[in-house]
């Protein structure tokens, strides 16, 4: 009894302490102070640096496809009428949207585009192939048609509110706006966010986030601005691209204002890099980043102990399981000693 208790008492120390584990580190703030972030920059990063598929990737997923459909027409045909069979088109109606996406990805738009006209016809009301139609026209540069089906799409999606279909809308009507006015992200945001245009950036300066879409916090903006990103960089996988680039420096407005500047400096580099428009800004950017991190001694040091590593609630658990344990062992010597008296 008594090695059984101990054993489960250094069982129930030792597994949080390994559970518990983060890779926490000091970073800097705006104010030039030691923060503590979670994640290495690279963590933070790495969704824009992923590499590309390349064009044999698609090839092949579109091959697939095609295998997919000809053995899906035949179960089609030998299928009799009802809901089985209703299925079968259906899951034909996805493989064809998913054939417009590879033909996409492939620069292939112009064939996407005819497929998915045709799809919309006979398989209407499908959020996804507004959002790949908006797509084509992206692409292609007709901005106001793009603008159309994206708003079709949000409108046909009920989980709308939560994606981030909020993003490619705000960065199709930026490109609209952008090939019309040249000024237009010198006086805007892309993604709609109030970012001071000062040399120097302020914590308060997205201190209104919470009113601009109010279901989300800066990591949930930051996160759906993330996502479209990289979605529109694997479309498009060109060197420079202003409104992009834009967006870039919103998210690493967010990343310096929400984490550390650790994590902001490499998003402003790229940037830099996508050709933002106003380079002069992004660079004093970059030099503040660097000045803040230089100053902080702290930067990048592992913040944490073992012990700081358990959580206030862990802790509660814990320390609840130990108080029994003793009382059982109190109870269990007592009565063991009371056994040797009699």
């Amino acid at each position: 009894m008594l090695k059984l208790t101990l054993s489960f008492l250094l069982l129930c120390f030792l597994l949080p302490l390994q559970a518990e584990k983060k890779d926490w580190y000091y970073g800097t703030g705006l104010d030039g102070k030691p923060k503590e972030f979670f994640g290495t920059t690279d963590m933070h990063s790495q969704f824009l640096k992923a590499p590309s598929r390349g064009q044999t990737y698609w090839e092949t997923r579109l091959s697939k496809v095609d295998s997919q459909l000809e053995y899906i027409a035949t179960q089609i045909k030998e299928s009799p009428s009802g809901p089985e069979k209703n299925k079968l088109i259906d899951d034909r109606y996805k493989l064809i949207n998913n054939k417009a996406r590879c033909l996409i990805y492939l620069k292939k738009t112009a064939e996407a585009l005819s497929v998915l006209k045709d799809l919309e016809k006979t398989w209407p009301g499908e959020s996804i192939v507004a959002e790949n139609l908006a797509t084509c026209f992206d692409l292609m540069g007709e901005y106001e048609k793009a603008e159309e089906w994206i708003t079709i799409a949000t409108d046909r999606n009920s989980m709308a509110a939560y994606s981030n279909l909020w993003v490619y809308k705000k960065i199709i009507t930026a490109r609209k706006e952008y090939s019309k006015n040249k000024d237009f992200l010198k006086e805007k945001s892309v993604s709609g966010l109030s970012i001071s245009q000062q040399a120097k950036l302020e914590a308060l300066d997205l201190s209104k986030i919470e009113n601009f879409q109010k279901r989300w916090s800066l990591a949930g903006t930051a996160k759906h601005i993330r996502e479209q990103l990289k979605t529109q960089l694997q479309l498009r996988q060109i060197e420079t691209d202003p409104v992009l680039a834009h967006l870039m420096e919103e998210l690493a407005c967010i990343y310096a204002v929400n984490e550390v500047c650790e994590v902001a400096l490499p998003i402003f580099e790229l940037a830099k890099n996508y050709g933002h428009p106003e380079q002069e800004l992004i660079n004093s950017r970059i030099e503040q980043m660097k000045g803040l991190i230089k100053a902080n001694d702290r930067s990048m040091d592992y913040s944490r102990s073992l012990l700081e590593k358990l959580s206030k609630t862990t802790w509660v658990l814990y320390s609840t399981i130990l108080f029994f344990l003793l009382l059982l062992l109190y109870v269990w010597f007592t009565g063991k000693k009371k056994s040797i008296d009699s």
